[in-house]
């Protein structure tokens, strides 16, 4: 006996829908020919219902595989409009322009293929689906772009979209047919007056959906002239194919053999997609200055208070630390109502904001509500009421809300609500700053937990265990492979806690940066000046595109929102490709050691520590090296705590004993060359104890998949 769930999975699977998309289109194209050859079918009406039948086949499946294909890729893209926007724009730019070289290259081979003796000019139709294959995509994209950036526009714009979309494909597929074999005269007008309307109507609320200007402030100059090129050279693009496609052009034509106006589906989104674009390309010359600046000091002063209340926090009981936080919360994001819900030992809401007993009754008393909650593993966004009733099935609220899981450890202790009256309430920036308030919260209730368990232990105890919680979420257990390149670090606190940092982070456009850092001090503050690091580090590093730019973005940060004593010292190494080109940035740091081949370069670029002066002197005392490494090269740099070690005979063990271990190593890993340096230093010591932190970082060009 056949099993259901494996039938379900083979006709479910990406080889199964490639196979049956390739089978049915050979069909297709086969079928279309031997009509053609035969019968001397030239017409699209000799065989509308052969078309019908093959496009909807094809249409099915060529639409599932691709679906499969992006999927995925589509889900990681929620809540990164901001970040993904301009790259999305210059691969949709090459999509378009393709497209217009290929209308060109039909209209040539249309010619050639007519005057064959042969019905060739049937297989045009292969390249028509290159076009509607890709205004799925397109729309796709266009979808996602429009559930990221969320505003009280986007529901009714959907909902027009789609409709329209609706009966543009009813009329082709339905209507057509009905008028050819039945006369339908008077409904294909109809339909068409519909569509004449609603193209009017989408592309009117395409045109003002990003109307806000605000979306734009996360943007610096720089960006938003890449966002204004880009803009400007896709409306180009789009527009051209728009022309192409209403008029007797080789695309057109191409699509058309498809099935007859099947080319009007591709025009509707080209359309709608112009006016978008347009809009954005007027919106990003807005003059906004004053708001950029006003909305990154909000934003930078929400950080700083959050880790300044998790350096507090330490002795604090949770109650106290939820009640300062939402004391900075609400003000700051004009929250309209908000609680909190404990579940330590029992159901309790331990925090109420603008409350009535009612609705705390009701949340109270409805177990469905409670499971919907603790289904939510991460931090949800709900922007309006229709998104709320449709996961919580409730009407107890209205407006948007942001629901914050915590946990402790792995144990789920209790859930933030915060609602405003309205919807779409919430804007990107500030979901992503509160998303980088549930994180720093989770490591405020670590940071109690471990002082509460080590109240009867010795001080060195004590603080051994606030060094494990902290570090193991602020430094990297293990650095994630990138191709052609092996990395590895290790990083060892002195004491109980330690300043040193080192990161595997990605700047915009998805540019790999390795940081290393020392702060200055020791023990607790130097650690939890540390986390304060981390915390600016993430929420800068996906604006900025080049290393120099984001040491220049920290330091200016670092000085506004940290102590005059307090100076951090960092090197900054982008992975510009996968051919060995790097760039450094160094910030007062150690330098940066590299070996090729029996020879050690170093790399001492000027640059002034974080934190210690003001932007205009970092800025003009700050420079970036660009590096060209070969394969097999080694990139080695440390804390100033390696080459400062002393052993019990008070000897240093010195830069030049560290270029004497690079140059007579020969690790195939990064990790082996940790390891080595490691052994070199327990035998260095000989049990002696460290007096500063120590941290090592090693990088290697292997140029496997050159």
């Amino acid at each position: 006996m056949f099993d259901k769930n494996e039938i379900l999975e083979i006709f479910q699977s990406k080889k199964f829908i490639l196979y049956s998309s390739i089978s049915v289109l050979t069909v297709k194209l086969l079928g279309d020919f031997l009509l053609s050859y035969f019968f001397g079918t030239v017409s699209f009406e000799d065989n509308l219902l052969w078309k019908l039948v093959t496009t909807a086949l094809l249409g099915v499946f060529g639409f599932s595989y691709l679906n499969e294909i992006l999927k995925n890729r589509l889900v990681k893209y929620k809540n990164k409009f901001l970040q993904k926007y301009p790259d999305d724009l210059l691969k949709l730019t090459i999509y378009y322009f393709i497209g217009i070289v290929l209308s060109y290259f039909i209209s040539n081979m249309e010619h050639l293929l007519k005057s064959s003796e042969y019905p060739f000019f049937n297989l045009i139709q292969v390249f028509g689906w290159y076009y509607v294959l890709g205004a799925f995509w397109v729309i796709t994209f266009f979808i996602k772009w429009v559930d990221d950036l969320k505003n009280k526009r986007t529901k009714s714009f959907k909902i027009i979209f789609l409709s329209v979309f609706i009966i543009i494909g009813l009329n082709v597929f339905v209507v057509n047919v009905l008028n050819y074999y039945l006369d339908f005269s008077i409904m294909k007008d109809v339909f068409d007056v519909f569509i004449i309307l609603g193209f009017i109507v989408v592309g009117f609320s395409a045109f003002i959906l990003p109307f806000d200007k605000n979306w734009m402030l996360i943007y610096n100059t720089e960006q938003k002239h890449k966002i204004q090129l880009w803009s400007f050279l896709f409306t180009i693009t789009v527009f051209t194919t728009y022309i192409l496609l209403s008029n007797n052009s080789g695309a057109k034509n191409s699509i058309d053999w498809i099935f007859p106006n099947v080319s009007h589906l591709i025009v509707y989104p080209t359309f709608v997609l112009t006016l978008f674009t347009l809009r954005v390309f007027f919106v990003s010359f807005s003059r906004n200055k004053q708001k950029y600046l006003d909305f990154q000091r909000e934003k930078f002063d929400f950080l700083s208070k959050i880790n300044n209340l998790i350096s507090e926090s330490i002795n604090s009981e949770k109650s106290m630390i939820i009640r300062d936080a939402m004391e900075i919360i609400i003000p700051t994001f004009h929250i309209n109502y908000a609680w909190v819900e404990n579940y330590n030992t029992s159901f309790a809401i331990t925090f109420e904001y603008n409350m009535n007993e009612k609705f705390i009754h009701d949340i109270r008393t409805d177990d469905s509500f409670r499971d919907k909650v603790f289904e939510l593993n991460r931090i949800a966004y709900f922007a309006s009421d229709n998104e709320l009733l449709e996961y919580f099935t409730t009407q107890k609220f209205s407006g948007s809300l942001i629901v914050i899981p915590v946990f402790e450890r792995k144990n789920r202790v209790s859930t933030i609500f915060l609602g405003k009256m309205m919807d779409f309430g919430f804007k990107n920036d500030e979901f992503e700053m509160l998303n980088t308030f549930s994180t720093n919260y989770r490591l405020a209730l670590e940071n109690s937990i471990l002082v509460k368990d080590s109240l009867q232990k010795q001080r060195y105890e004590f603080e051994l265990q606030i060094a494990k919680g902290i570090q193991n979420i602020i430094i990297p257990q293990q650095i994630a492979d990138i191709p052609n390149y092996s990395i590895a670090g290790i990083s060892i606190p002195a004491h109980e806690l330690g300043g040193d940092y080192y990161d595997l982070v990605y700047l915009k456009g998805d540019r790999p940066t390795l940081l290393i850092a020392d702060v200055s001090g020791k023990s607790i503050n130097a650690a939890l000046y540390l986390s304060q690091l981390k915390g600016i580090v993430m929420s800068i590093s996906k604006y900025v595109e080049t290393p120099l730019e984001f040491v220049k973005e920290l330091n200016n940060l670092l000085h506004l929102y940290t102590e005059k004593h307090i100076f951090i010292t960092l090197s900054a190494i982008t992975l510009e490709n996968n051919k060995g080109l790097i760039k450094y940035v160094r910030a007062g740091h150690s330098p940066l050691l590299v070996k090729n081949k029996n020879e050690i370069n170093e790399y001492t670029p000027q640059g002034i520590a974080l934190g210690v002066t003001s932007k205009a002197l970092f800025d003009r005392n700050c420079c970036e090296v660009e590096i060209q490494l070969q394969k097999g090269d080694i990139c080695f740099t440390f804390t100033d705590g390696f080459d400062e070690l002393r052993n019990a005979n008070n000897l240093e063990f010195g830069k030049e004993k560290i270029c004497n271990l690079l140059l007579n190593s020969e690790p195939k890993k990064a990790q082996d060359l940790i390891d080595v340096s490691m052994a070199e230093i327990v035998k260095f010591v000989n049990g002696n104890m460290f007096h500063d932190d120590l941290t090592l970082l090693s990088l290697i060009y292997t140029g496997e998949n050159e």
